[in-house]
């Protein structure tokens, strides 16, 4: 792997941060003010796109399934995410609160 690709997997990973919503942790990425000056996210949009981990297993996910812990997949977040209704004010308000932050910050660097 070239110093890049290290160096652009850090700058990632510093916009994500652990979440606990419904008993269980996820992970959002903070989305980049590109990508939030270029499009009018709807809540849901946001929680589809900026949830990028889970601590959940496959029975969590489906009736019947296994207790094994289930890999995050962004088909499969989609998937269950759009019959949680549950879960898409307090992930959307992690991650607006995230983006609040971010500009807060900046504004600050500005300022000095």
């Amino acid at each position: 792997m070239s110093m890049s690709n290290k160096t652009l997997e850090a700058r990632v990973r510093a916009r994500e941060k652990i979440v606990e919503v419904g008993g269980h942790q996820f992970t959002i990425r903070r989305p980049r003010a590109a990508e939030m000056a270029l499009r009018d996210w709807t809540r849901i949009d946001l929680v589809r796109n900026f949830v990028v981990g889970w601590s959940l297993t496959n029975a969590e996910l489906m009736p019947g399934g296994t207790p094994e812990p289930e890999p995050f997949d962004p088909a499969l977040w989609v998937d269950f995410v759009d019959d949680r209704q549950d879960l898409w004010q307090p992930l959307a308000a992690a991650i607006l609160a995230e983006v609040e932050a971010f500009k807060a910050r900046q504004g600050d660097a500005e300022k000095n």
